[in-house]
């Protein structure tokens, strides 16, 4: 047998498990997800429907019957990326003429995060974490800063 082989998706996509088999026919089919056998999933493919994160850490498996017997696949985890999340906001700064101003943001996410900072709607160069600086500050100075953070994109 051709074990399902684990998938890695992005929220909101969907993942395709595969198994291949030889034997006697007829050959039935029955998917299972966490156990639970799921209706309708009775061929050698079973896609998901899109996924959420609830469905991170699924384990799929099938059993494959004919009249000799049966054989019950090894489990195929599904692991979902999430987007990551920004814990701490970066926080208002006042700054007088000439210091330089620095923000922090704490974010949460699966993966190595990657920053980017716009200072006035033009981007600052990457940094691979917070905090960032902006330039020197000169009066009068009204500045917007914003900050995003992402994890990679899955394969």
């Amino acid at each position: 047998m051709q074990e399902p082989v684990s998938a890695l998706i992005v929220e909101g996509a969907t993942a395709s498990f595969t198994v291949g088999v030889t034997g006697s026919p007829p050959m039935s089919f029955q998917w299972f997800k966490n156990g639970l056998a799921i209706p309708g999933a009775n061929s050698p493919t079973h896609t998901t429907p899109p996924a959420s994160a609830a469905d991170h850490g699924a384990e799929f498996r099938v059993v494959i019957e004919n009249f000799c017997g049966s054989v019950t696949s090894a489990p195929a985890v599904l692991q979902i990326l999430l987007p990551p999340e920004i814990v701490v906001q970066p926080q208002s700064q006042v700054a007088t003429n000439g210091d330089p101003v620095t923000w922090s943001v704490t974010a949460a996410g699966q993966g190595t995060l990657t920053y980017r900072w716009r200072f006035q709607g033009v981007e600052i160069p990457p940094r691979p974490r917070p905090p960032s600086r902006c330039p020197v500050c000169s009066p009068p100075m009204r500045a917007s800063t914003t900050c995003a953070s992402r994890t990679p994109r899955a394969p």
